[in-house]
């Protein structure tokens, strides 16, 4: 996003590696029309809440929204790197930092720092396709927001098996193209 745009800056910054372009001042439709190309659409049905905050896992749920993740992989030229590997990599490397900068927030009864996280990790995840992944860091997240963290560890650790469900199906998804 940008302000004060000029003809052909989008074309521009599209060329350097940008995934989209949106100018100021912003208009609803053309918000939308990007948020569309970019978010991921969850179950239009309502989730299972948890006493926790948590949303209902569903075992049987695919581990990856691959159509998510292989939009991420954009258009690549001669020589350049994968980037799905690279952004894969990424993930792969920053979840386990993640989870850890959680537990020790939540040790530490910081509940703003664990809303944060968990709200990044949240992002990364749905923009990975890792949609159950992204569900229960926005019930982390929740209960940051209200300050109440006794139901934490155990969303952590369903955080965590999540993540070594993913991670197999991230590293063939890269490897399979």
């Amino acid at each position: 996003m940008t302000a004060d745009a000029m003809q052909g800056d989008r074309e521009r910054a599209l060329a350097a590696g940008m995934d989209d372009y949106i100018a100021k001042p912003v208009k609803h439709e053309d918000l939308e029309a990007v948020l569309e190309r970019w978010i991921p659409h969850l179950e239009q049905e309502p989730l299972e809440q948890r006493s926790d905050g948590a949303q209902g896992a569903d075992e049987e749920a695919p581990a990856l929204d691959l159509s998510v993740l292989e939009s991420r992989r954009g258009p690549q030229r001669d020589g350049e790197p994968d980037k799905l590997a690279r952004i894969v990599g990424l993930f792969i490397d920053d979840v386990p930092l993640r989870l850890e900068e959680l537990r020790r927030a939540v040790e530490r009864g910081e509940a703003q720092k664990v809303e944060e996280t968990a709200h990044m990790l949240k992002g990364g995840s749905g923009y990975m396709g890792a949609v159950q992944m992204a569900k229960i860091c926005a019930g982390i997240q929740g209960l940051g927001a209200s300050g109440e963290l006794s139901h934490a560890p155990e969303l952590l650790d369903e955080l965590e098996a999540e993540f070594k469900r993913i991670r197999p199906a991230l590293e063939a998804a890269v490897t399979a193209n």
